[in-house]
């Protein structure tokens, strides 16, 4: 069950994943056809990243034991995050990084190891969102041209700091 502690952590991975890791998407709790419902995570030129944020050991003991997290997963690089002293590095699973807040900051405890991540979940996550884009009429704002304008850098700005969704 969600509770503000986890709300927190995950608008904190979101800008973590939008502003020093560099995403270019960021999807939070998106509910879609996919095997898996990542808490946070962000894609960006030939990467992706999960975020996974537990705010109690029972969560993140259960969370280990759905077999996407055995098997194949999203994410060529998986962290769980969670408060600081809840879990430790050496119990993380096999490549898995671990996120603490380090007061406004993200500390990583320990760095990620690269996964072949499940393109196919990855893609039903992308394509889902882009459907619901589709739908609401906004597809074609897709085919504007891409540059680093200073509209778009105020727009990456807000994100980061949490001002727009």
């Amino acid at each position: 069950m969600p509770s503000d502690l986890h709300d927190e952590l995950v608008e904190r991975a979101e800008r973590w994943l939008w502003g020093s890791q560099k995403c270019q998407v960021v999807l939070r709790e998106l509910t879609t056809y996919a095997d898996e419902i990542p808490d946070v995570i962000g894609f960006g030129a030939g990467f992706s990243t999960v975020v996974e944020c537990k705010v109690s050991r029972a969560d993140w003991r259960a969370d280990q034991k759905k077999s996407h997290r055995r098997y194949r997963g999203m994410g060529n690089r998986r962290f769980y995050f969670a408060p600081k002293g809840m879990l430790a590095p050496e119990e993380m699973q096999k490549g898995w990084g671990l996120l603490e807040p380090w007061g406004t900051r993200i500390r990583k405890r320990r760095v990620s190891s690269p996964f072949t991540p499940d393109l196919v979940s990855e893609q039903r996550l992308l394509v889902s969102a882009l459907t619901r884009v589709a739908l609401r009429g906004h597809l074609p704002d897709v085919y504007e041209p891409y540059m680093l304008s200073p509209d778009y850098a105020a727009a990456r700005i807000a994100l980061v700091n949490g001002d727009a969704r």
